[in-house]
């Protein structure tokens, strides 16, 4: 970043006209609004050069944090993000967090996790145990070297849990 300089915004991108289409320089770039990470994902597309700048739908080699995540609608956007790149939309992707890569690595990572995830969240509580119990659980040798373990894992057990052991009791 040595050398660079920040430009601020000059205009605000209104939610409700995308997806739009901005010509900066010799690029063309496609803005897409998606959720799951939080409620508004912006999604650009540079089809010049074919790079996804993924923002925080997608972590590679990075443990996703998830403060105002919806599971299903991030699997949601994972959709959509795989299907641009079968359509050849992209090809190289800038994640949140993590290394730029070609193809589709760090979205199968991140939802690889979150299913993991949700999924331990899920069966943990329908099994009754606790949270102390949970926050030992040994995360599986696939995710075991990622950046922000565990804390990252442990922040969301603790945010997320409590809404799954109420999901679990309210269903017995």
């Amino acid at each position: 970043m040595k050398g660079t300089e920040s430009t601020p915004s000059t205009e605000a991108i209104d939610p409700a006209r995308l997806p739009q289409t901005l010509r900066l320089g010799g690029h063309t770039l496609e803005l897409h609004r998606l959720s799951g990470h939080t409620a508004d994902d912006l999604v650009l597309i540079d089809t010049t050069t074919g790079v996804l700048y993924a923002g925080g739908l997608v972590f590679a080699d990075r443990v996703p944090t998830t403060p105002h995540a919806d599971f299903a609608a991030w699997q949601a956007s994972l959709d959509v993000l795989e299907r641009w790149h079968a359509q050849g939309k992209f090809r190289t992707v800038v994640p949140s967090h993590g290394p730029v890569h070609t193809g589709l690595s760090g979205l199968q990572q991140t939802r690889d996790w979150l299913r993991w995830m949700t999924t331990l969240m899920r069966e943990s509580a329908e099994r009754g145990v606790d949270l102390s119990e949970l926050l030992r659980t040994p995360v599986p040798a696939r995710f075991a070297g990622w950046a922000a373990q565990p804390a990252e894992l442990h922040r969301s057990l603790t945010q997320w849990y409590p809404r799954f052991e109420q999901q679990a009791l309210q269903g017995r």
